[in-house]
């Protein structure tokens, strides 16, 4: 037995005493740090260290310097060395990344920081069948997921068009599709404007310069007795594979109508907007609606006040639900928000229509707070998906 002070004793053998080491050091620098950019990711991949039980890794997202760094995720196993970091590029413009090693000794100091190639981790597409003068990236449509990506170009085979789908898995992005029409034409501009649904499984192609006229239901193209009247096809996905579901043309399908220059889509994919702009008519927004597949034409609407020339359809947007509807008029004409004064030429407008069960009404007529000509105030329109917000391009204002 041992004495311990003065008035106590306590037996103690050998059993009862618990030797703990001391923490092993920590390990060395972190070295051979290397970014290699994916799309919308970096693979960060260093080298292993001696005496690591596991690993961290820091960011600074504008590389304005450590104190700015915080850990990437959580603490990575020895067992691996590298690590794939998602990233939004416009926040990560000069971002540096640094790794250190670990162990129950403390971590061992950062490694030299490296700062990836930003500009490689933007996604590349190409045509799985890629030509000169295709017009790939004419039009290009995103699903509201994000995972469903069509690329128009119209001038692909001959100009018959084509449409490239593509779709992103967690081996990255794929074409999915070659999609064509089933009457394929030379100069139909198929693909000239493209719109998916919410979740990618509908897509509306337009053909601005298709030329059947309203009864032209052919599957060879040979019907041309209304030259660029226009159409729009509508293709369904099930399982992976997609299927020309429809075919939809204008009730009146006028010649020089250019149906199809313009296409919007609900998010369910069950409402369609067609902007026909014509080039010797006041323009026209067609609305048609799905049930099961087959579709219908439910309105065709104009401005309440409009003109020859003005361009109405130019372009066109739906909110999430489809009931209201944003169409541009590039050629109208009005200098002081009234549309019967016509002394503005081509200052362009745009228009909202609202849907009550299956009407629709027109409920605003919308100008730009610095009226002029040729500004094509209306060449794109948007809207937020509850329809309270809308915005409108003018590519041609010279303020």
């Amino acid at each position: 037995g041992t004495a311990i002070g003065d008035s106590a004793s306590v037996a103690v053998t050998c059993a009862d005493i618990v030797v703990v080491p001391p923490p092993p050091p920590a390990p060395g620098a972190a070295t051979g740090l290397a970014a290699t950019p994916g799309i919308k990711k970096h693979a960060l991949q260093w080298d292993a260290i001696t005496g690591a039980t596991h690993y961290q890794v820091f960011e600074d997202p504008d590389g304005a310097g450590p104190q700015a760094a915080a850990q990437v995720g959580g603490d990575i196993a020895a067992t691996t060395v590298t690590v794939e970091h998602g990233v939004l590029l416009h926040q990560r413009v000069n971002a540096q990344y640094t790794v250190r090693a670990c162990n129950a000794g403390g971590c061992g100091p950062a490694s030299a920081a490296v700062q990836p190639d930003m500009a490689a981790a933007v996604g590349y597409f190409k045509a799985s069948n890629t030509g000169a003068g295709d017009n790939f990236g004419v039009s290009v449509a995103l699903s509201g997921d994000g995972t469903t990506l069509a690329v128009g170009a119209f001038n692909e085979d001959s100009a018959a068009g084509a449409v490239h789908v593509f779709v992103r898995g967690s081996g990255g992005w794929i074409q999915e599709a070659l999609l064509k029409a089933h009457n394929a034409r030379d100069a139909s501009g198929f693909g000239r404007s493209l719109a998916l649904s919410n979740d990618g499984a509908t897509l509306a192609v337009g053909a601005p310069f298709e030329s059947s006229d309203a009864n032209g239901i052919d599957g060879d193209g040979a019907n041309v007795s209304a030259p660029n009247a226009g159409a729009a096809y509508v293709f369904s996905r099930i399982a992976g594979t997609w299927t020309q579901q429809a075919y939809v043309k204008a009730s009146d399908s006028l010649s020089n109508h250019a149906f199809g220059s313009a296409l919007a889509l609900s998010a369910a994919g069950d409402t369609l907007a067609v902007g026909a702009p014509g080039n010797v008519t006041t323009g026209w927004v067609y609305v048609f609606s799905r049930s099961a597949a087959t579709w219908s034409q439910q309105a065709q609407l104009a401005a309440t006040v409009r003109n020859l020339g003005d361009a109405f359809g130019r372009s066109v947007a739906l909110s999430a639900d489809g009931n209201v509807l944003v169409a541009g008029a590039t050629g109208e004409d009005s200098a002081t928000g009234n549309p019967s004064d016509n002394t503005q030429s081509a200052a362009g407008a745009a228009y909202v229509f609202r849907r009550a069960g299956a009407a629709w009404t027109q409920e605003a007529y919308l100008k730009a707070s610095n009226i002029a000509a040729s500004s094509g105030f209306g060449m794109s329109v948007a809207i937020s998906q509850d329809a309270s917000t809308i915005a409108v391009g003018a590519p041609f204002e010279r303020s």
